[in-house]
């Protein structure tokens, strides 16, 4: 089913994540539901402003390829929630023309993040440039609180060694400024009043230091300065950016391998919809492709909304999700 019929016909504002795998745009051509802009679009004016400078630097086929995918955004914004996101995964070929449309169909001061995911760990050997061997997944919520959860990683065991050492009683520790980039205000340490250096701030209020300096979590250096000790047992793991070389992609020898082209891992997916859905949430793909979306929203406790153009995809989709355990959540919309 065309995602743009279906989406009509869903109620608006429920869905808290959407995420996005479309056609990178390198066939523009009917096989995916690209049809030309005048063979059955009604509302063309309505998005022609933002594309006639496109038209100058671009090929009918593209400028075609961002009015296919234009009204397509602007629903799946009037589908998301007002705490909801969206992530849009695109590749090289388009991606920074796309984001000019994110940017107008959600606005700039929304965008979230630009993901880099390093999806080809051999790189060939070219001629006229360094290898392409990333995706980039655009980030951008809807209103003003978006949820969003930091997710970690475990600590490197050489990042360990060579920043933490331990104290009296053998607990790994290492110590961390408590100076921010703006002027900002003297605030006392104990006894001592300090001024933080010119053009910065305490990022604790006073109330804050004098609760941490009771419990001997702020530390002097020899100059004197003070500095917040942070206990590795208390730290979640290395907080991870907007940098993914982690995830590997998926090959021929990958146990969930489907021999499906554009198929996406599940530690992709996982990522994404535990850093912005909770538990009984609406997730969505309109291109679910091999559903991979679908089938980790499910393994977390999601609810989950799937669509694709492309038969195939369904069955596997649909034999996927019947091989995965049920969730526990009853989900209604």
């Amino acid at each position: 089913m065309d995602n743009l019929e279906l989406m009509k016909q869903l109620p608006k504002g429920k869905i808290d994540l959407i995420y996005i795998d479309p056609p990178f745009g390198i066939k523009i051509d009917e096989k995916f539901g690209m049809i030309p802009w005048n063979k059955n679009y009604q509302d063309k004016n309505e998005v022609d402003i933002i594309f006639p400078t496109l038209e100058k630097i671009l090929t009918n086929g593209e400028c075609n390829y961002l009015r296919w995918l234009y009204p397509r955004l602007a629903l799946m914004k009037e589908l998301l929630s007002e705490k909801g996101s969206i992530y849009v995964h695109l590749d090289w070929h388009i991606g920074h023309y796309v984001k000019i449309l994110l940017d107008d169909v959600f606005g700039k001061d929304n965008f979230v993040n630009e993901i880099i995911w390093q999806k080809i760990r051999t790189t060939k050997a070219q001629s006229l440039g360094f290898g392409n061997v990333h995706d980039s997944i655009y980030n951008y919520k809807k209103g003003l609180s978006n949820i969003f959860i930091n997710q970690y990683t475990e600590f490197d065991p050489n990042y360990i060694q060579s920043h933490y050492k331990k104290d009296e009683n053998g607990n790994l520790f290492r110590t961390v400024s408590m100076l921010q980039k703006g002027q900002g205000n003297a605030k006392y340490f104990g006894d001592k009043l300090l001024e933080p250096p010119t053009g910065m701030h305490w990022i604790w209020s006073q109330e804050r230091i004098n609760e941490s300096l009771s419990r001997g979590l702020i530390r002097f250096t020899s100059s004197g300065r003070p500095e917040k000790i942070q206990y590795l047992s208390d730290m979640k793991g290395d907080i991870i950016d907007d940098i993914w070389s982690d995830i590997y992609p998926i090959n021929s020898q990958a146990n969930e391998s489907l021999d499906y082209a554009t198929q996406k891992p599940e530690a992709l997916l996982e990522r994404i919809i535990k850093a912005s859905s909770n538990e009984g949430d609406l997730v969505a793909d309109f291109f679910c492709g091999s559903g991979t979306t679908c089938v980790v929203a499910k393994k977390l406790n999601r609810c989950y909304i799937g669509c694709d153009i492309n038969s195939k995809a369904i069955q596997i989709t649909e034999k996927r999700l019947n091989n995965k355990r049920s969730s526990n959540n009853e989900c209604k919309y």
